[in-house]
């Protein structure tokens, strides 16, 4: 299953994940902690889940 959360949310689980923004950047969130947004223009940025 692949996981997916928008910016504002809390992170479903502990590990890298990939903003789909362009360009892409990847971070590290904990799990509870509130996935960041990267100042898309017209929308919240969506992260994918790489791996934990």
């Amino acid at each position: 299953m692949e996981l997916r959360a928008y910016a504002g949310e809390a992170c479903l689980q502990a590990g890298q994940w990939q903003a789909l923004d362009i360009p892409p950047q990847t971070r590290r969130f904990e799990q509870g902690e509130i996935m960041r947004n990267l100042d898309s223009a017209d929308r919240l940025t969506m992260w994918h889940f790489l791996n934990a």
